[in-house]
């Protein structure tokens, strides 16, 4: 295995790396003098980081998040307009039958009054 550049330990300190790859490189720390030593060189300056509490967000971070929210469709907004239009159009179809089919409307009033009769609703 090659040495392991810092953005590599880095991520195997805070746990980001697979599985397989953290343990290849565990192993070539315990023969990699080199590595170990930057491997302790990190893991000092990240516990020192976490301990001082300051969190720095990094470089260009919130303008990728805001262009990547920006370029998606708001999924809630796509999804209210869904349901609004399918109850829209239950109701519509809905208020046709019974315009259109008055007869229809009764026997589906006398089905349901029927059914809900013979489970003793409505007595």
């Amino acid at each position: 295995m090659t040495h392991l550049d810092d953005d590599n330990i880095s991520a195997l300190i805070d746990g980001e790396l697979k599985v397989d790859v953290a343990v290849e490189a565990r192993i070539h720390m315990a023969t990699c003098a080199e590595c170990h030593a930057r491997l302790e060189r990190l893991s000092l300056a990240s516990t020192s980081f976490r301990r001082s509490g300051v969190a720095v967000m990094p470089v260009g971070l919130a303008e990728r998040a805001k262009a990547e929210a920006a370029a998606r469709p708001h999924r809630l907004v796509s999804r209210l307009a869904w349901v609004a239009a399918s109850v829209a159009m239950m109701l519509a179809a809905g208020i046709a039958l019974k315009t259109l089919l008055p007869a229809f409307s009764i026997q589906i009033q006398q089905i349901i009054s029927g059914a809900a009769g013979s489970m003793g609703i409505g007595r």
